[in-house]
């Protein structure tokens, strides 16, 4: 439909790999690409529901693609080692699969909104150029190695030449953005390798553990976090409710930015992710902001 195949699945269909695309044929041979929230076919509309299996794999290509509400689930290998630098996570979004984003070296940042309840194995390792990463509040499972390097053999679905070429990558993370006041039991992370400098280290002795403020004890005495060597404390990680405002005139409605005057909108690792005036302000994944303008700066959670 429009370019762009469609498995039909339980409840509606999931974006697939079009038959015919290999390790030598991009995808969609698309920079940018937009998914519909649904498409027509043989007379009935289905909802957009899943980024299938291996759908962008090895598509050194594309650089942006919007996903629309609606879509609960990136599936295996989905951006496997492609050529993504931007991508949005609706705030239907429920689960990124194994390997999702493995290998994906233009993604910098990521946060992980709070819509999002698992995070499968290597989602995102092996991403040498990703800088910051942030847990989102509301996971429930993260498997192992989600984040920086990866030197496994692995499983190679599509014969495309995954193995012992690509098993030694770091990554260049720095800071690590932990955002829970209890620390949470995620798998160890101390076999993790970052870049400094040219030369390799475990992620423990060089990335920076960013935690709530008051807590930074607790994860020292985790199991699961006792490893970091640096571990900082970051007010605006810090559990609220709903919304902290130091000044007049930053709110949300409807689960839109309001304000007065042009407003700079960043994320938890302070990457700037929108700025404008209320009305040219897009609508931005649930989760915690930071917001800005002349008069107020406030820390703000969409729902």
């Amino acid at each position: 439909m429009d370019g762009l195949s469609y498995k039909i699945i339980e409840g509606g269909v999931e974006l697939t790999r079009p038959a015919g695309s290999s390790k030598t044929v991009p995808t969609y041979n698309l920079e940018t690409l937009v998914v519909p929230k649904t498409v027509s076919h043989g007379g009935n509309t289905y909802p957009v529901i899943r980024i299938g299996e291996g759908t962008f794999l090895e598509d050194k290509v594309i650089r942006n693609i919007t996903i629309p509400e609606g879509v609960v689930s990136y599936g295996k290998y989905s951006f496997g080692y492609c050529g993504i630098k931007n991508v949005n996570f609706p705030s239907t979004l429920k689960k990124i699969e194994y390997m999702a984003f493995w290998f994906c070296e233009n993604l910098e940042s990521i946060v992980i909104p709070d819509n999002v309840e698992e995070i499968g194995e290597s989602a995102f390792s092996a991403c040498k150029n990703m800088r910051t990463f942030t847990f989102g509040r509301g996971l429930a499972s993260v498997g192992m190695n989600v984040v920086g390097s990866y030197s496994w053999l692995v499983h190679d679905p599509y014969n495309m030449g995954m193995g012992l070429e690509k098993n030694c990558t770091s990554t260049e993370l720095t800071h690590l953005y932990c955002p829970y006041d209890t620390p949470p039991n995620f798998p160890d992370l101390a076999s993790f390798w970052t870049d400094a400098g040219g030369y390799s280290y475990y992620l423990y002795i060089e990335c920076r553990l960013m935690v709530p403020k008051g807590c930074k004890e607790k994860y020292k005495k985790h199991d699961s976090w006792k490893v970091f060597e640096k571990i900082s404390e970051d007010s605006s990680l810090s559990a609220i409710d709903d919304i902290a405002v130091d000044g007049e005139g930053i709110r949300v409605e409807g689960g839109r930015i309001v304000g007065e005057g042009v407003m700079e909108v960043f994320d938890l690792g302070g990457r700037q992710v929108a700025r404008g005036v209320a009305d040219e302000l897009p609508e931005l994944p649930a989760g915690f902001y930071i917001v800005r303008n002349q008069t107020s700066t406030a820390k703000i959670a969409i729902r």
